[in-house]
């Protein structure tokens, strides 16, 4: 339900920045049901979706360009390497997040090539 309430309000985007058409890698954290990483994987099919969260609560079937993983966002260390991805989305986790995990977050900007979008 959150997820089509944020697709009203935005014009049925699923993202706002300029990000290029083919051959991105992008990081979607604490997935939840996982259904916006399927549709970005659906409608962006060069691109490479990662999707995170703590339990496996996705669906058994998605797209090929997209996988998902067993990751905590609230620990200090991920298992991703710098420069991995094109753009990192955090929708809810962000609004849902302890105060204390916001330094933490710096952690992800190292994560994106140079110039672009967390």
């Amino acid at each position: 339900m959150a997820h089509e309430m944020m697709l009203q309000l935005t014009g049925r985007r699923l993202f706002h920045i300029p990000i290029g058409k083919s051959d991105q890698c992008v990081l979607d954290v604490s997935t939840g049901t996982g259904i916006w990483a399927i549709n970005v994987a659906d409608e962006n099919t060069s691109f490479s979706i990662v999707s995170t969260d703590l339990s496996p609560s996705q669906p058994k079937w998605v797209p090929p360009n997209c996988r998902f993983e067993i990751e905590d966002a609230s620990k200090d260390k991920w298992t991703f390497k710098e420069n991995t991805f094109h753009f990192i989305h955090i929708r809810f986790f962000i609004i849902h997040s302890p105060f204390y995990y916001f330094p933490r977050h710096k952690r992800n900007l190292k994560l994106t090539y140079p110039g672009r979008s967390f």
